[in-house]
């Protein structure tokens, strides 16, 4: 599994594992298959990089989940990052969640989601 955040909140994400008994007790059995990757959505070239250095194997078939991600994108990032995930993989189902009633300023408090592929 691949975990793709924002370089930021990946530190954050690796901090608190690191610092957490219950967190890292969770990894136990699956951390050589779990990949925590900093990448910033938007940078799609850096982002097929960082993916590709962390073992992702595009031709295996693939689920993307993507929770409250591309709503914090501009419309040409979210349609760059979707046509390079219809190009790279040979197989691919994608899944996205996005709030649809909310508006971007009632979004202000809520946490950062990342995609998980």
């Amino acid at each position: 599994m691949f975990e793709v955040d924002h370089p930021t909140v990946v530190a954050s994400k690796q901090a608190r594992i690191g610092h957490s008994m219950v967190l890292s007790k969770g990894l136990d059995g699956v951390a050589d298959r779990y990949h925590l990757v900093a990448a910033d959505l938007r940078d799609v070239p850096a982002l097929a990089a960082a993916l590709t250095a962390a073992g992702l194997d595009l031709s295996v078939p693939t689920v993307v989940l993507a929770e409250c991600v591309l709503v914090y994108v501009e419309p040409a990032a979210a349609a760059a990052i979707l046509a390079w995930l219809g190009q790279a993989f040979a197989d691919i189902a994608f899944i996205n969640y996005e709030p649809v009633t909310l508006s971007r300023q009632s979004m202000r408090g809520m946490p950062r989601l990342s995609i998980a592929i």
